[in-house]
């Protein structure tokens, strides 16, 4: 996610690519999402490693739409 919202903000000066890059940030903490629960699912990890996750990811996301936003 750091790395799409870093490429995106060196590429600011195209119209649009920083909140492009942010889009695809905001995807990338879906996709994170949808990893953690396979891990779970398949045991690779406990409940509570999966919640500190996910809680820190849900942290991450808020950040990221309210940047998306104000790029608007």
């Amino acid at each position: 996610m750091p790395s799409n919202v870093a490429e995106g903000y060196r590429r600011k000066k195209k119209r649009g690519a920083y909140q492009n890059h942010v889009s695809i940030a905001l995807g990338s903490q879906g996709e994170l999402d949808t990893q953690v629960e396979i891990c779970l699912r398949n045991s690779f990890m406990t409940r509570d490693t999966c919640q500190n996750i996910m809680a820190l990811n849900d942290r991450v996301g808020a950040m990221l739409y309210r940047l998306h936003d104000s790029l608007e």
